[in-house]
């Protein structure tokens, strides 16, 4: 899609099928020169002619959205290597431990942590040991003011280089669609994104990741409330991508957090067939993912044979079509 301002229609969509099946239909995006041969396209996606219910139409034909396998491969050149400052978000948890981690091992020389709370036990320590300078900032990020601050306190000589916005947590509500939550899940989701997301624009950065939750790729029952929400937060990192910001959606599964007790949404996201990934391997296929510069990934443990058997009722039947063999822990966006 052309804007990420149109991705929360895809997410509601997904919504509307899985709550409200009576309301299920479909969405085309259409081009922004809509010609007579757009327009035959068109006509044919609105007769069924291709199956779809999720569909763009463009000047080189239709395309339609799919998950597909990821398929690791041998890097041409040799792995690429962090420098400077790397800015993680989210580093209160265990996750941004762990990526905190392997940022310097990845060759990060200084560390800046963001968190609404402080992060746990002795991290900052432990990083400093291994000689990368780490600085944290109790701070949310959704306040451009205080964001503003942190980077401008980054030393001179470690240019901020990657941002690592790794969590846009759900709200830790579920239920029916209902617009009041829609646009308090919008308010806490989006603002600090665009925040991290506008970095892009005045830093010269290798990486930039938008994490986000798969409620906004795969609709479950439960959690439409969140989907505009998230499928916004992955469409603006293609858009930042786009503009040449090497930017990485990441859209998570459920992430097991040894030390907190799993939410409303949580729970809910693993009874629509998502068990919880450990925390390590979670941070390895991030890592993956960065050091490869995918473009857009996700991140879950699905259980397939749940998510086939509830395919039709959620409006996914054909959104794994070119999926086979093995089902992947980490999948590949394409076709949006």
């Amino acid at each position: 899609m052309s804007r990420p301002e149109q991705a929360p229609f895809w997410g509601l969509r997904g919504a509307l099928a899985a709550e409200r099946p009576r309301c299920r239909g479909g969405v085309v995006d259409l081009p922004e020169r809509f010609d007579d041969r757009a327009a035959r396209r068109l006509a044919g996606v609105l007769a069924g002619a291709h199956g779809e219910v999720e569909v763009a139409v463009r000047a080189d034909g239709c395309f339609a959205r799919r998950l597909v396998r990821d398929q690791p491969t041998a890097p041409a050149c040799p792995a690429r290597r962090l420098r400077g400052t790397v800015l993680i978000t989210g580093a209160a948890t265990t996750l941004g431990a762990h990526t905190a981690r392997w940022a310097a091992d990845a060759g990060a020389e200084h560390l800046l942590l963001l968190d609404s709370a402080p992060p746990a036990g002795n991290l900052a320590a432990e990083l400093g040991a291994s000689g990368v300078r780490v600085s944290v900032a109790t701070i949310d990020v959704a306040d451009p003011e205080a964001l503003a601050a942190a980077i401008a306190d980054i030393p001179a000589a470690f240019p901020l280089t990657a941002v690592l916005h790794l969590t846009s947590p759900l709200a830790d509500e579920t239920g029916q669609l209902e617009v009041a939550r829609i646009e308090r899940e919008w308010a806490a989701t989006v603002a600090g994104a665009v925040n991290v997301c506008a970095l892009g624009s005045g830093h010269e950065l290798s990486a930039l990741v938008l994490g986000s939750s798969i409620a906004g790729v795969l609709p479950g029952p439960g959690l439409g409330n969140q989907a505009p929400a998230h499928a916004y937060l992955a469409a603006l990192a293609q858009e930042c991508r786009a503009r040449g910001i090497p930017a990485t959606s990441v859209c998570w599964g459920p992430v097991d957090d040894p030390g907190t007790a799993a939410d409303a949404a949580a729970k809910q996201l693993r009874s629509n067939g998502m068990a919880a990934l450990p925390q390590r391997p979670a941070a390895d296929l991030l890592r993956q993912a960065v050091m490869s510069d995918t473009a857009s990934v996700v991140i879950a443990d699905i259980d397939w044979a749940w998510m086939t058997a509830h395919a039709s009722e959620l409006g996914t039947h054909r959104l794994f079509d070119d999926l086979s063999g093995p089902r992947p822990h980490r999948t590949q966006q394409r076709g949006r």
